[in-house]
């Protein structure tokens, strides 16, 4: 049977953030609620037919990026096992990590929102100059749609569309997630770091954090968090790391999770329900 609950956070990675002691519970903060509730990571981060899109001939594929994204996330685990030990990346197992990051940061609810809000803008525009023209006129009636009829109608992206636009987008941050320097926090003990909806999350301190003159990915300062389990996060700048692990320390992991509490588009997840954790004080968030 095709795949019907697609995860856009993975079941693999969601379980890295809980103490596995209850089995896998997981508990799911709602930015839009103010509510936490327990979970497991087979019930978070995913979403009904989240990765199907329409095929040309007009079925419903709901298996290959399914399939694309599971190799991805298997190429992880060797990772993980290395992480773990503290020991130095090979390679492939640096590959593995840059693909990983990348696809975290596009795949994610939040950014292919912005691509679908941004091509139905494009198109909408496009569309509401097409239909003026004569040719684009006469052409519509050709196939049975009256002037009157066109005039009203709109133009918008499909979800589907955006999804697939996002996907092919990873190019860009991988690239250049494997030039940047990187190094991975450890948290010390009873601090943990937490996850959300939108994991992959970047700024420049003391730069806007949002809109058009937000930084990117190429200003000198920018800093990458990716937490990838509730006692490892992974930090990325464009300047040589002086060490592979860094032990952090509570203010280090507070700023962390600050940052991944705000660039979470609803969701947040932790090991235990921990108010501090949802709901961090931002003061030393930049």
């Amino acid at each position: 049977m095709p795949a019907v609950n697609h995860h856009y956070l993975p079941r693999t990675y969601l379980r890295r953030f809980t103490f596995r002691r209850p089995p896998d519970l997981l508990w799911e903060y709602d930015k839009s609620t103010g509510l936490a509730a327990p979970s497991t990571p087979k019930k978070c981060g995913c979403e009904a037919y989240y990765h199907a899109f329409e095929k040309e001939d007009g079925t419903l594929d709901t298996d290959s990026i399914e399939t694309d994204l599971s190799r991805i996330e298997t190429q992880m685990a060797g990772v993980y096992e290395t992480l773990r030990h503290q020991r130095p990346l090979s390679p492939s197992e640096w590959t593995a990590f840059y693909t990983f990051a990348g696809v975290m940061l596009v795949r994610v609810p939040g950014f292919v929102a912005n691509i679908q809000n941004f091509a139905s803008k494009v198109l909408s525009r496009s569309f509401e100059i097409m239909k003026t023209t004569e040719s684009f006129q006469k052409r519509s009636e050709e196939l049975g749609i009256p002037r009157e009829k066109l005039l009203g109608m709109k133009a918008t992206a499909r979800r589907d569309f955006a999804l697939l636009m996002s996907l092919r987008a990873m190019r860009t941050p991988i690239e250049a997630f494997s030039e940047m320097g990187w190094k991975f926090l450890v948290a010390p003990p009873d601090h943990y770091f937490i996850t959300g909806d939108n994991p992959v999350f970047y700024l420049a301190p003391g730069q806007p954090q949002r809109g058009f003159y937000r930084a990117g990915l190429a200003h000198q300062d920018i800093e990458v968090t990716f937490p990838l389990s509730r006692k490892v996060c992974a930090l990325g700048a464009w300047k040589t790391a002086d060490a592979v692990y860094e032990n952090a320390n509570p203010r280090l992991v507070n700023i962390a999770n600050i940052r991944t509490a705000m660039a979470a588009h609803r969701y947040l997840y932790a090991p235990e329900n921990n108010y501090n954790f949802f709901v961090p004080k931002p003061a030393d968030a930049a």
